[in-house]
């Protein structure tokens, strides 16, 4: 993966200042974010479905009185 050597310098001292490799905090960061990717990715998909008519609506009523069913 290349870095700008502004983010490596950054990676670097992180590692530096507390012992651990600085990959350790890349695969962090990677990890954390790919989370928030994904469901970015899964609103935008269901926003598409709705648009196509492939998933109807729920209104707010309905959507409480479902949940408070269960």
């Amino acid at each position: 993966m290349r870095l700008s050597p502004e983010l490596k310098d950054r990676y670097e001292a992180l590692a530096r200042h507390t012992d651990r490799p600085a990959s350790y905090y890349m695969r962090l960061a990677m990890e954390e974010k790919i989370a928030e990717y994904e469901h970015i990715y899964l609103m935008k998909q269901e926003v598409e479905d709705y648009r196509a008519g492939k998933v109807a609506a729920v209104s707010f009523d309905d959507l409480m009185g479902q949940l408070l069913d269960d």
